[in-house]
């Protein structure tokens, strides 16, 4: 029997009864999950519980952040046929301090859980050695994954042969947005920038922000199959920029292929 795809592995209920269990956490701590709160330490213990009871062992990282709160990444690695090319998949499970965090970013969470679940039940031995991980402290300024990256020796990061991250991907009605990892959209944005009625030093000033950002050689492959994929899927996806510093992509970008989704809807409001 041809074995199924992990797409097709997938459950919905599983990713959905997660996201029960992060709310009911968030309720039971104060209504939010944030880094160093009751809610936060919660959330990593499920996480580590959870991954536990599929066989796995969690490594876990703490540190200290900019405003003295104890965080803790986590790290899951599923050995591959190769064990000198790494496949690294990341999700931040903190939320900010005022609201439970169920999109942003319990759902990205969820889908690594299952995706890991999928690959154990059905004993998937992966062509490259996969690494998950689960950042805290995103919401103070984007401080775990930059912290895990700094603490890689230069071998460690050439294991490395691409980062994914997944960050909220259930807006109600949103759609998906992929990095823009060669600059084609910055004139887009732009213009939406000045059609809002940003002043030209502004404007001058966010183009040449965005036109600073550098992705590593490779990622643009990366889009071009991410696109292939989600069109065979049957699904539109539209490209992004300015989520490129503002997530876990953001120590990556620059020396490893990197890819980052999400799901967004924006709301355009006049304000008076």
């Amino acid at each position: 029997n041809k074995q199924k795809s992990i797409t097709e592995l997938i459950s919905f209920d599983s990713v959905w009864n997660h996201l029960e269990q992060f709310d009911k956490i968030a309720k039971d701590n104060g209504s939010n999950r944030a880094v160093g709160t009751p809610g936060g330490i919660a959330s990593k213990d499920y996480i580590i519980q959870t991954v536990n009871k599929l066989g796995l062992n969690v490594v876990t990282q703490d540190f200290t952040n900019r405003y003295e709160a104890l965080a803790w990444n986590l790290l899951v690695e599923i050995p591959g046929k190769s064990k000198e090319e790494v496949l690294l998949v990341g999700s931040h499970y903190d939320s900010v301090q005022s609201g439970p965090g169920i999109n942003d970013n319990a759902t990205g969470v969820a889908v690594v859980l299952d995706i890991i679940r999928a690959i154990q039940e059905s004993k998937i031995v992966p062509e490259r050695t996969l690494r998950f991980a689960f950042w805290d402290s995103e919401e103070t300024g984007v401080e775990g994954s930059p912290y895990y990256y700094n603490s890689l020796s230069d071998d460690e990061k050439d294991q490395i042969a691409a980062y994914l991250n997944i960050d909220m991907i259930a807006s109600k009605d949103g759609e998906i947005y992929i990095s823009d990892t060669d600059g084609s959209t910055i004139d887009f944005l732009i213009n939406r920038y000045k059609e809002q009625g940003v002043d030209e030093e502004m404007l001058e000033a966010l183009k040449n922000g965005y036109s600073s950002i550098k992705f590593a050689e490779g990622s643009e492959k990366l889009e071009v199959l991410s696109k292939e994929i989600f069109v065979g899927l049957g699904v539109k996806v539209k490209e992004d920029l300015q989520f490129a510093l503002n997530s876990d992509t953001a120590p990556f970008l620059s020396d490893i292929p990197t890819m980052g989704i999400s799901v967004i809807k924006i709301i355009e409001e006049e304000t008076e």
